[in-house]
């Protein structure tokens, strides 16, 4: 959906979603992004960890 909206209106989604709703709901939409980013990123190194721990069963 960006690429089609970066596409026709020739503006990338966060340009246009400051465009239409103002810096503040931008702003806050960039730091809920950010946030799920880090989340996503300890959950893959978090499941990396339990599969090496799988791998290296001893008892």
């Amino acid at each position: 959906m960006c690429g089609r909206l970066a596409a026709v209106s020739k503006h990338t989604l966060v340009s246009a979603v400051h465009e239409c709703f103002g810096f503040n709901f931008a702003l806050v939409l960039l730091l809920a992004e950010i946030t799920v980013d880090f989340l996503v990123l300890a959950l893959e190194i978090g499941s990396f960890c339990i599969a090496l721990q799988l791998i290296d069963y001893r008892n």
